[in-house]
C-alpha cells in the first residue's frame, strides 16, 4: 500500500497547479484590459487633436492676425513719434501730441488681443500662452514708451524683441498643431 502522504502530496500538487493556472489566467485577462485601456486613452486623445485642430487653428490665427495689427500699428505711431516728438522727454508732451494725432488709443486697440489671448491660453500649451503674453505686454510697454514717456527708442527696442517673439510663436503653434 501507499503512504496517505502520496495521496496529500499529490493532492496538493494538483490544487497548486489549479491556483497557478487561474493566477495566470487573472493576470492576463489584466494585462489584457490594461493594453486596451491605453489603447483607448491613445484612441481619445488622436480624437480629440483632430477634432479640436480647426479650432485651436482658428484662435491661433485670430491672435496672431490681432497681434500684428496692432504691432505694426504701434511700430508706425513709434516711427511717427520719432520723427515729430522733441528729442528731450522733458520738453515733449509725448500724450498731447498723440491725441492731436489721433494715436492716443494705440493702447486700448490691444484690448481684442488680450481676450484672444485668454482664448489661446484655454487650448494651448503654456509655453505657447506664455510667449502670447511676453509679446501681448512688450507692445503694452511700448505704447507706454511712447504715449507717456516719449521713449521712441526704448519703444523700438521692445518692438524688435516682438518681431523675433513673433515668428517663435508661429513655429510653436504650428509645432503645436501638427503633432
Amino acid at each position: 500500500m501507499t503512504s496517505p502522504w502520496v495521496a496529500v502530496i499529490t493532492g496538493s500538487a494538483a490544487i497548486l497547479a489549479a491556483l497557478i493556472a487561474l493566477i495566470g489566467v487573472h493576470y492576463g485577462q489584466w494585462l489584457q484590459s490594461q493594453r486596451e485601456r491605453e489603447d483607448r486613452v491613445e484612441q481619445w486623445q488622436r480624437e480629440d487633436r483632430h477634432r479640436f485642430a480647426d479650432h485651436k487653428r482658428e484662435i491661433y490665427a485670430e491672435f496672431l492676425i490681432l497681434m500684428s495689427r496692432w504691432h505694426t500699428h504701434v511700430g508706425e505711431v513709434a516711427y511717427i513719434a520719432d520723427l515729430e516728438l522733441p528729442a528731450d522727454p522733458e520738453q515733449a508732451d509725448p500724450y498731447g501730441w498723440a491725441q492731436s494725432k489721433g494715436f492716443s488709443t494705440i493702447e486700448e486697440q490691444g484690448d481684442p488681443v488680450r481676450k484672444a489671448l485668454m482664448r489661446v491660453r484655454l487650448v494651448a500649451p503654456h509655453e505657447v500662452w506664455s510667449t502670447g503674453a511676453k509679446i501681448v505686454g512688450l507692445i503694452a510697454n511700448a505704447c507706454e514708451k511712447i504715449l507717456y514717456e516719449a521713449e521712441v527708442l526704448q519703444a523700438q527696442e521692445y518692438l524688435d524683441e516682438v518681431d523675433f517673439l513673433h515668428n517663435k510663436i508661429a513655429e510653436m503653434m504650428h509645432e503645436d498643431l501638427t503633432a
